[in-house]
């Protein structure tokens, strides 16, 4: 039978177990689950760069896009998270944001586009063409762009990029031979050219291409038209080829042919 005093310990026993569970909760487990890095808003950029110089990672998204969100996760992942100490600065960018962003003594606006729109900095960041979400580009200490990255990655890749570039490794090794050592997802039938630009399994793509400015100086005088050149329209010349005049058999048409002269006409009695 057991008595009240052996109640009483094993209690007192469990209540031990339990605070030393919760101490090792918060002092270890939750630090590393719980942690994530810390962003920085783009304004800020250049002030602190001059504090401290590091290498920018700029993490473009949408709020529409799903892989933008499997991605954000990986900035809690340990190993991503000791890739980036004190090594970048880490910005987050809306590709629809209506904020107007100065970069390089530019500024960079929204631009409407059918339901939806996109700013002017992501696109430029991303290297023009189709947005394609996410997107990660690494930027040099003096804010130049070193590399645009799209799609999802796994941890562990994502880890390897940013050593990658943390580590000036880029200077030594190119970006495509670098794909090839670690076997980074690529489909194989990329040129090498197109590799270079890393074209993800997993990503989100808006269906639209921002618009080319054209030069004006290049137009003609006719409104809407411009001269043929990059951006420019250019309408389908009508067709120049002679008219068939043949006579179809029993068509029962005369063929249009001109009529004689004054000179050539026969003389009729």
């Amino acid at each position: 039978m057991v008595t009240i005093h052996e109640l009483c310990r094993h209690s007192v026993q469990n209540l031990i177990s339990m605070r030393y569970l919760f101490l090792f909760f918060w002092a270890v487990w939750l630090p590393v689950h719980a942690q994530k890095v810390t962003f920085v808003d783009w304004s800020q950029l250049e002030d602190m760069q001059r504090v401290e110089k590091r290498k920018v990672l700029v993490d473009i998204y949408a709020d529409w896009c799903n892989w933008c969100k499997q991605m954000d996760q990986n900035f809690s992942n340990p190993a991503v998270m000791a890739a980036l100490d004190k090594k970048y600065y880490v910005v987050r960018l809306n590709a629809e944001t209506h904020q107007e962003f100065v970069y390089k003594g530019k500024m960079y606006r929204f631009v409407s586009q059918g339901q939806r729109g996109y700013n002017e900095l992501a696109v430029l960041l991303m290297g023009g063409g189709k947005l394609s979400f996410p997107c990660m580009v690494f930027l040099d200490e003096q804010l130049v762009v070193l590399q645009p990255i799209r799609g999802y990655h796994k941890p562990e890749v994502f880890a390897s990029m940013i050593s990658y570039f943390g580590s000036n490794a880029n200077r030594q090794m190119s970006w495509d031979k670098w794909q090839d050592s670690h076997q980074v997802d690529t489909h194989p039938e990329d040129s090498k050219a197109e590799r270079s630009k890393m074209r993800p399994v997993q990503d989100e793509s808006r269906q639209f291409q921002p618009p080319v400015p054209v030069d004006r100086r290049q137009q003609t005088g006719i409104p809407g038209q411009a001269k043929h050149g990059a951006g420019s329209q250019v309408r389908p010349q009508a067709s120049k080829q002679p008219l068939n005049t043949a006579r179809p058999p029993g068509s029962g048409q005369r063929p249009n042919t001109p009529a004689p002269s004054r000179s050539n006409r026969p003389n009729v009695p």
